[in-house]
């Protein structure tokens, strides 16, 4: 039996930080629910699968980065963070942005504690 332990794979970093941006006093912000495209979801929480939301979103994530620029292992959390960022600022929901750019701040700490 070996005692190494598995390191989480992109898909799971991508939907770790999805999970966060979803729940908890965070942003509550879930770029993969049905939406009206103005960030209005459509359908009633309580019918939805965060898991299942957050995997599909990971996965269309993951493949995008494969396509143009993809993060490093280490940073992947916080381009989660960064391209919601964008998007908020796009929508304008500065409220959201303030939101996601703490939890920017907060995975870059945890980085450089890391490293």
């Amino acid at each position: 039996m070996s005692n190494e332990v598995e390191t989480p794979s992109e898909i799971q970093r991508f939907q770790e930080a999805y999970r966060q941006m979803a729940t908890g006093d965070k942003p509550h912000y879930r770029p993969g629910a049905p939406s009206d495209g103005w960030g209005n979801i459509t359908v009633p929480i309580e019918e939805l699968d965060l898991e299942t939301e957050s995997l599909r979103w990971a996965v269309k994530l993951s493949r995008e980065a494969d396509e143009g620029s993809s993060p490093d292992y280490l940073t992947n959390r916080a381009f989660v963070y960064a391209t919601s960022l964008v998007d908020a600022l796009c929508m304008p929901e500065l409220g959201l942005a303030r939101k996601l750019v703490n939890l920017l701040v907060a995975e870059m700490d945890d980085i450089e504690k890391e490293y």
